[in-house]
């Protein structure tokens, strides 16, 4: 699932799962490295965690500076 806005967080925590959000960019080669591990970890607890991406190039509404992210990739839980 792709995260765009807070409204898009905030309908993915109604699923009742954690949620795991890879913070990226579509430029950056750790992103891109870190990717098929973040599939695997999220796949393999998919019963109890949802897998979002948010692309840092598409940050129109501050979430980024809302959740601290200083270097990509981050993954917040």
């Amino acid at each position: 699932m792709e995260i765009k806005s807070t409204q898009d967080i905030n309908e993915a925590l109604k699923s009742g799962k954690h949620l795991a959000v890879k913070f990226g960019a579509s430029w950056c080669n750790p992103c891109k490295a870190f990717k098929p591990v973040f599939d695997k970890v999220t796949s393999k607890h998919a019963d109890f965690v949802q897998a979002c991406e948010f692309d840092i190039d598409d940050d129109d509404e501050g979430l980024c500076e809302t959740f601290s992210i200083r270097s990509v990739p981050t993954t917040i839980l």
